[in-house]
């Protein structure tokens, strides 16, 4: 029977194509249960199929069961099932699909968590591209002391996931579809001034890597790292240390001493990527035409460039300005 201290509730969605059954042995076990799914007649069919022990129903997703559940941590497949071995011996194979559902713990002690095998790095990956996020849960989820507890691929459903699952670290590429990596991370910190970050990205240019840092980053990695070397810096990160990219240290090192351009010269140069004559330019900014050729003056000192052209070559490769 459970206590306080032992609740576990396992969360079920059957608009994710999990059988309601699935709850059974875990209710066999002394598990509560919480399900989700946009269909009343599926709930209340639910209820009776586990002998009406539900401690939560809701019409929704197994999100919104989460929620009614107010979990602490959710814990992937394998932490499932070696919990509800641990508590009641072992479950039938015909009951692996448990595999898909989602377990959660209300109140574990940390010992406890590592009894049943739940001592994990719970990881929150923010990338738009599939396949690196495979890649991703592939490396993390094959470690014992680590998982992927949710996904996004977008910068504000990063942001909302963050707030939802609380992880212990989140891995956020810069180039996302609707903000940078940055502005996503700058407000997961706002809302979670712990959360650890570690930047996972193709760009290398020292400006990014100062401007993230700056921001809060624990750790800028290239996606070009070996899957090894991804899991030691979680592990890393996770213990409070922070990490760069030994390809980075030199590039931000080389331009350490360099004046950085002002707002308004970031802001011309960003005009004449675009192919804009000077006095368009003016135009568009409300300043003059000699005023503008200033700017281009001064920035291209800064940068060391002998035209417009290599001005902005070096700028997107620095990462002052993106295409």
């Amino acid at each position: 029977m459970n206590t306080s201290k032992e609740r576990r509730v396992l969360v079920v969605s059957g608009s994710s194509g999990i059988p309601f059954e699935s709850a059974a042995p875990a209710r066999s076990a002394g598990t509560s249960v919480t399900i989700g799914s946009r269909s009343e007649a599926k709930l209340k069919g639910a209820a009776a199929k586990i002998g009406g022990n539900v401690e939560k129903a809701v019409l929704g997703t197994s999100d919104d069961a989460a929620e009614n559940a107010k979990k602490r941590g959710a814990f992937n497949a394998a932490s499932c099932l070696s919990t509800i071995n641990w508590r009641a011996g072992a479950i039938g194979g015909q009951h692996q699909w448990l595999a898909n559902a989602r377990f959660l713990a209300a109140s574990d002690s940390e010992q406890e968590r590592h009894m049943t095998g739940s001592a994990h790095i719970r990881i929150l990956s923010v990338d738009s591209h599939p396949l690196v996020q495979e890649g991703i849960a592939t490396t993390v989820n094959a470690q014992s002391d680590m998982l992927v507890v949710s996904t996004a691929s977008r910068g504000i459903e990063g942001i909302r996931n963050h707030r939802d699952h609380r992880p212990d670290v989140t891995l956020m590429d810069l180039v996302l579809p609707d903000m940078s990596g940055i502005d996503a991370m700058i407000a997961i910190r706002a809302d979670s001034p712990e959360a650890r970050i570690i930047i996972l990205t193709t760009c290398e240019g020292d400006v990014q890597v100062r401007r993230a840092l700056a921001a809060g980053a624990r750790s800028y990695m290239l996606k070009s790292m070996a899957p090894p070397d991804l899991v030691k810096v979680i592990r890393d990160v996770y213990a409070g240390h922070r990490r760069v990219s030994h390809d980075l240290v030199a590039h931000v090192v080389d331009h350490l001493g360099d004046e950085a351009l002002t707002p308004r010269e970031i802001e011309v140069l960003e005009q004449v990527a675009g192919g804009n004559r000077n006095r368009d330019i003016g135009e568009r900014l409300f300043i003059s035409e000699e005023t503008v050729k200033v700017h281009v003056k001064h920035l291209m000192d800064k940068l060391g460039a002998k035209d417009r052209t290599q001005a902005f070559a070096i700028a997107v490769r620095r990462g002052i300005i993106q295409i």
